[in-house]
């Protein structure tokens, strides 16, 4: 689960996913952990690293692929740059750190 907003137009960019299996909990993974209106550190695009996490943001579509892959794409919120997003992020579950794919525009 990615990003959202509490009342108004503060954003979240927090990653959380959920064990389905042993735990039956919601672990963090990456973003801001709670702080709104956070802007993206986009990286390189293609190269994988610790520190590139999307803005916050909200009305994004989000997808797994059959390799488990999470993609992010879109959505509105808060970034140095824009109020709108389009720009796709990819996170792998056995390597969590997120990768920009697509050029900003």
């Amino acid at each position: 689960m990615f990003g959202g907003f509490t009342s108004g137009t503060n954003g979240f960019n927090d990653l959380w996913k959920f064990d389905t299996v042993a735990t039956k909990q919601w672990t963090w993974v990456n973003g801001s952990k709670g702080a709104t209106s956070t802007p993206g550190n986009y990286g390189t695009q293609g190269i994988a690293a610790a520190t590139n996490v999307p803005g916050a943001r909200w009305l994004s579509a989000a997808w797994s692929d059959t390799h488990g892959n999470l993609w992010l794409f879109g959505g509105q919120g808060f970034d140095a740059q824009e109020m709108a997003h389009s720009v796709t992020f990819g996170s792998s579950p056995s390597a969590p750190q997120q990768t920009r794919e697509t050029q900003r525009r």
